[in-house]
């Protein structure tokens, strides 16, 4: 269990007891923004000062934002992530083939970024196909994932308020099939929503046509 305080990380062993645990790799003097598990069984840790991939013989690989910017907020599935910067920069990264992470693209719109998410991946994938990010001008806006058009913008939302939470899932739908006019069966379907959360409570859900 990985619990983070303004300017402290601290890292919990949950068994029989609730011990500290201090060799584990995890920066431990800097508040941590987001934390996970990547493919290959790797630890990411995201503080303001950079993230760090934690593998399991212990050995780190460290990424430091340019000078005089910092990480304002992170999203990670198991084989992707993408962090925003204090200057609006908008940087994307994917595990190579040795499971650690390689940069791949950036965009700058020189606007404030306030929240950003990437959708899990599903069985047998190895990209989500977008990335959805959200501006200080009241906008959220979806990027291609695909690899020949990275950070591509294929759709814009304006929102009534700036976007603070955003969140890209997977959902099983129920759908009722006629199988004659007697009778029916229901079969799921997946869909992708994307739910945006605003600084004025307001909560809006689209579906994301893939």
């Amino acid at each position: 269990m990985v619990i983070s305080f303004n300017n402290a990380t601290i890292v919990l062993s949950v068994g029989d007891a609730v011990e500290q645990v201090n060799d584990t790799g995890f920066k431990a003097d800097e508040a941590t923004l987001l934390a996970g598990v990547l493919d290959g069984g790797s630890y990411l840790q995201v503080c303001p000062g950079g993230f760090r991939q934690i593998f399991e013989d212990g050995h780190t690989k460290v990424w430091d934002p340019p000078s005089r910017r910092s990480i304002v907020c992170a999203a990670m599935n198991s084989r992707q992530v993408v962090v925003a910067l204090s200057n609006g920069e908008v940087v994307y990264f994917e595990l190579d083939e040795q499971y650690a992470w390689a940069e791949r693209e950036s965009l700058n719109r020189k606007e404030e970024v306030t929240a950003l998410d990437l959708p899990a991946l599903s069985a047998q994938t190895l990209r989500a196909p977008f990335l959805v990010v959200g501006y200080g001008d009241r906008t959220c806006r979806v990027y291609s994932l695909a690899p020949t058009a990275l950070l591509e913008e294929i759709s814009m939302i304006t929102l009534d308020a700036i976007p603070s939470d955003l969140s890209l899932d997977r959902m099983r739908m129920g759908q009722s099939v006629s199988a004659n006019s007697s009778s029916s069966s229901t079969r799921a379907t997946e869909t992708l929503l994307l739910t945006v959360g605003t600084e004025n409570g307001t909560v809006l859900r689209v579906e994301v046509d893939e």
